[in-house]
């Protein structure tokens, strides 16, 4: 996987999330199930982008 490739898949995580957490924030904004729900979107994102373990762990550890 090239760097361009992550790169990519690093920008379009970040979008999403950023619309994810954005709803969430309006809908549920003292509900504890955020960062569940935020978590669950990530390895989903993550899996279906079909990226390397080690990889989807550091995005993992970086966005939370």
């Amino acid at each position: 996987m090239g760097f361009r490739e992550l790169r990519q898949t690093g920008e379009r995580l970040l979008f999403i999330l950023k619309i994810e957490c954005q709803n969430f924030y309006y809908k549920y904004y003292s509900n504890r199930l955020n960062l569940t729900h935020i978590r669950v979107i990530i390895i989903l994102t993550l899996r279906t982008a079909r990226v390397r373990p080690k990889i989807w762990a550091l995005f993992y550890v970086k966005f939370l």
